[in-house]
């Protein structure tokens, strides 16, 4: 599962419908990583707007916060 939380360092407009948008500096809250093999793409939930739906999105876009994780 690889549960963590990053911020983003860049806007990300989505470009199909199974990804999501956020802004830079938002916080995401990772619900999987490397499906499929494919490390470059991750699940995430934006933490500061729910959108009630995990969604796909670059990781090269964000910085890993380090912090232990509340959940």
């Amino acid at each position: 599962m690889n549960k963590c939380c990053v911020y983003a360092l860049f806007d990300y407009e989505a470009q199909n419908s199974d990804e999501i948008s956020f802004r830079e500096g938002d916080l995401l809250s990772i619900q999987r990583k490397n499906e499929n093999g494919d490390e470059h793409w991750w699940i995430a939930l934006v933490l500061q707007i729910i959108q009630g739906h995990a969604r796909w999105y670059p990781a090269s876009l964000t910085l890993v916060d380090i912090s232990p994780s509340k959940e």
